[in-house]
Order: structure tokens, then C-alpha cells, then sequence
């Protein structure tokens, strides 16, 4: 399932700035079909888990344990 910067910008709560700048840097992967710039919904699921894993690790590095992701 392919969807448009407008939907995931709605689905995560974020500007499209923040959508675009995130395609633009290469973090988010897309798909172009003319001039329509599309993201897979395996990759925005991959974009998520990295960033959830980032964050897990991140937060469990400031006290000093493992991060215990379920």
C-alpha cells in the first residue's frame, strides 16, 4: 500500500516540513510515480521501529540500563 505526505503527516502527528525533510535526507524512503512522491507502508513501518528503537535506547542509556523493548 503506497501513501502521500499529506496521510502520514495526518498518522504521525507532524508537519509535512517534517515529513518532506525526512524524504529528503534519505531517513524515509519513497516511491516517485510522476510527481507524486508516495511512501510504501513497509517502509514507513521500518521508519517507525528504527526511530522507537533510537528512542528506547537513548532513554534507557540516561539511567544507566538496557533498553527493554516488548
Amino acid at each position: 500500500m503506497l501513501k502521500d505526505i499529506q496521510t502520514i503527516k495526518a498518522e504521525l502527528n507532524v508537519g509535512e516540513s517534517t515529513v518532506r525533510r525526512w524524504v529528503r535526507e534519505g531517513i524515509l524512503p519513497v516511491v516517485r510515480l510522476g510527481r507524486r512522491v508516495l511512501i510504501r507502508q513497509e517502509d514507513l513501518r521500518d521508519f517507525i521501529d528504527r526511530a522507537a528503537d533510537t528512542q528506547c535506547r537513548t532513554a534507557a542509556a540516561e539511567v544507566g540500563q538496557q533498553c527493554q523493548r516488548r
